[in-house]
């Protein structure tokens, strides 16, 4: 992400909003990958929180225990803890295959809209609020940078 400027506590929240981006993009072709990019989007938007709070949390990746972390520190809504509890369970199960099916499209476009749902929430905490909104700000400038890049390409299959 070289050329751009930001703040070293804002860039969990840039990650976030490119896996929910990248979740945005796969959902129908690779539900699994698109859940699995949800689910690491909640865990940066937590583990971003806590950074901007000072709280120090360890190698800890489960959803659960970071959301007691910022439990300590900020109560978040009911709504939002029960998105971070839902997408929690996708957590262990993508990677330890211990689910019955695997996420369906359908599976996926709920986690996504969970995933923006969390987010949206902690970008509306005043301490919060700034770091996402530059976050956002770089990740909407990378994107412009490279469809311009791009932009000129013919991906055309009538050659």
């Amino acid at each position: 992400m070289s050329g751009y400027d930001i703040n070293k506590k804002a860039m969990l929240f840039l990650r976030a909003y490119w896996d929910v981006w990248t979740a945005e993009r796969i959902w129908f072709g690779d539900p699994n990958n698109a859940v699995w990019q949800c689910v690491l989007a909640v865990e940066k938007t937590l583990k971003g929180f806590l950074d901007c709070n000072n709280v120090y949390y360890g190698n800890v990746h489960e959803l659960p225990e970071l959301l007691e972390n910022v439990e300590a520190v900020h109560k978040p809504t009911d709504e939002c803890e029960a998105s971070v509890l839902f997408l929690s369970r996708y957590k262990s199960g993508l990677r330890y295959k211990s689910m019955k099916d695997d996420p369906a499209p359908e599976d996926a476009r709920l986690a996504i809209s969970l995933a923006k749902s969390v987010m949206d929430e902690f970008k509306s905490i005043k301490l919060i609020s700034q770091l996402m909104n530059e976050a956002h700000e770089v990740y909407t400038k990378m994107l412009n940078s490279n469809y311009e890049k791009y932009a000129d390409i013919d991906i055309s299959e009538d050659k």
